[in-house]
């Protein structure tokens, strides 16, 4: 793993598909986040090595879905996987 520009992990991992795994917390976090203010949604997109290219097309569409104020609210609220599933998709 390497840290880059301060900001985004970068590392390896061998996958098939793309994938977004997705966290919450119920206490958010002092993540040192552009705006200042506290963490409590953490997600990661695994891309497959062939595919790397896509990944800004995966990032763009997470960020306007987490633009969505009502989506961000049903995930915040999530208390199951599937229901925090379900809000993001």
């Amino acid at each position: 793993m390497q840290r880059k520009n301060g900001q985004h992990w970068h590392w390896q991992w061998h996958c098939t598909a793309t994938w977004s795994p997705t966290v919450t917390s119920e206490k958010p976090i002092n993540y040192d986040a552009i705006d200042n203010a506290p963490v409590d949604i953490f997600l990661a997109i695994l891309v497959p090595e062939n595919k790397a290219s896509e990944h800004l097309d995966t990032l763009s569409a997470i960020a306007t879905k987490l633009n969505n104020k009502d989506i961000l609210s049903r995930m915040r609220k999530a208390k199951t996987d599937q229901e925090l599933f379900e809000a993001r998709h």
